[in-house]
């Protein structure tokens, strides 16, 4: 391991401790700057003014180490931050040796004779060390004080009756007398320790039950902020299932005058045929039955084949593809040619015969 990976983990696990100030842990380039004008006035030791010359300066004639810091441009810090989130940036040694005073990493400056591999392991150690003695000093003072003591004395066997031991549903009695004269029992009877046995075991599952369900929809209450979106995918989801009212054998589809119509695979359609259901085409494939909506913006987006019934004239679609009726003929754009050699006379015949009609009405 390197003097510069030794000192980049140095720094996350002073961050994790909570050992650097806010402005090396929000590693914004202004605040690097203040923390310099900060660091400068609480702790310089020997060497460290050369680090920080070697970053700073050369200073100007009767300029000090804190007027160089005031004048640095802070943009140059961006190699330092970079190198602290994505681990690249930097690679010469004054820099590193920087950064190892800002987080008052030791030993600095960089020393050939120092093992940082052993040193980070032993740093790392040092930390899980600590982390383990803070866990258990937490659950010792966790333990309630002042709690009884409680003292558990060895109780005497009763004496069996001669010829057997105990029956089933007998307990056995301690010798002497209560306050009705009666022996005491110090136990219970064979049934009566079943029926708790099975009793606990069912408080136990309803308990573990109710616990994990619980667990399971803590987060849900919890999240002001999951929860609307939660809620909305949940609603969209049961529209969703609702929407689905065609059963499922109904994937297939056929011609109906000038749309797609979806229909079971198993019925038989006179003059039609079943083709498998596609979505896209049972939603969006229209004939076009009113031309008179056809613009010359429509050129190349419209689409066009020759009429099954004349094999002159043209039929007009929103989409491309096969012809509905015939597979043998194929669908293409609308041309500027295709559009002045049949659609426009059509569209000015519409409109005229629409004219007359308005004009005998």
């Amino acid at each position: 391991m390197s003097y510069r990976d030794c000192v980049r983990n140095e720094y996350y696990r002073k961050r994790k401790a909570n050992q650097l100030s806010v402005k090396m842990i929000e590693l914004k380039r202004s605040g690097i700057r203040e923390e310099c004008l900060a660091l400068l006035e609480q702790r310089c030791e020997n060497g460290d003014e050369n680090i920080l010359w070697a970053i700073f300066g050369p200073a100007d004639k009767g300029s000090s180490l804190k007027e160089m810091i005031y004048k640095y441009d802070i943009d140059r810090f961006r190699p330092l931050v970079k190198f602290l989130r994505e681990n690249t940036g930097i690679r010469d040694l004054e820099d590193i040796d920087f950064l190892a005073w800002l987080i008052d990493f030791q030993p600095r400056p960089y020393k050939i004779d120092v093992d940082y591999l052993a040193l980070d392991r032993k740093r790392e150690s040092e930390v899980m060390a600590a982390q383990e003695e803070n866990v258990n000093a937490r659950g010792r003072d966790n333990i309630p004080k002042g709690l009884p003591v409680a003292i558990i004395e060895p109780v005497e066997e009763p004496d069996l009756p001669e010829g057997g031991g105990i029956s089933a549903g007998e307990a056995p009695v301690r010798p002497g007398k209560d306050s009705t004269g009666e022996g005491v029992k110090v136990g219970v009877t064979l049934t009566s320790k079943l029926e708790n046995q099975e009793e606990g075991i069912g408080k136990d599952f309803f308990t573990e039950s109710k616990a994990r369900f619980r667990r399971l929809t803590a987060w849900f209450y919890a999240s002001k902020a999951i929860r609307p979106a939660m809620l909305m995918i949940i609603a969209s989801m049961i529209a969703y299932f609702l929407s689905i009212d065609e059963p499922r054998e109904q994937s297939c589809m056929y011609w109906k005058d000038d749309h797609f119509q979806s229909a079971p695979c198993y019925l038989n359609i006179p003059g039609a045929s079943l083709i498998a259901l596609d979505a896209q085409k049972a939603n969006n494939f229209r004939k076009i039955t009113d031309w008179r909506t056809i613009t010359p913006k429509d050129i190349g987006v419209v689409f066009y084949g020759k009429s099954v019934d004349t094999g002159v004239n043209i039929e007009l679609f929103t989409c491309y593809g096969i012809h509905p009726v015939n597979p043998n003929i194929k669908l293409k754009p609308v041309t500027k040619y295709i559009y002045g050699r049949y659609i426009e006379p059509k569209i000015k015949l519409l409109q005229d015969s629409s004219k007359s009609l308005t004009l005998n009405q």
